[in-house]
């Protein structure tokens, strides 16, 4: 059972794909006949759990993502401030996750969702 509790999902993806695929919706902002300012992305209420890789939150050390030159914005509640990366902007980072401290990164959420922008 203490295994079970120590599970933890990732999926990394460009928005247009993740929204596809129902991981991660467009909400908020104004609805202009072409525009939308002000829409943030959030995750999905219902998650599909097919589209996440499973990964044991206590062993984890590294998130690979798959191109480590491209900038990724974390979505989910994840604070990169329990985390290493390469070059960090706000919650936008370039380069693999190192995750430094398990239990503050994956408190907030056993879900990480990180946008490929």
């Amino acid at each position: 059972m203490e295994t079970e509790t120590a599970k933890a999902f990732y999926v990394v993806g460009r928005e247009d794909e993740l929204v596809k695929r129902g991981v991660i919706v467009r909400e908020g902002g104004a609805n202009l006949l072409f525009a939308h300012p002000g829409r943030t992305l959030q995750i999905a209420r219902s998650l599909p759990m097919d589209e996440f890789t499973t990964v044991d939150s206590r062993g984890v050390k590294e998130i690979q993502v798959p191109d480590s030159t491209r900038r990724y914005r974390l979505v989910s509640r994840q604070s990169l401030d329990a985390a290493e990366v390469a070059e960090r902007n706000k919650n936008t980072f370039r380069g693999n996750l190192h995750i430094a401290d398990a239990g503050k990164f994956w408190g907030p959420s056993k879900y990480l969702v990180l946008v490929e922008q």
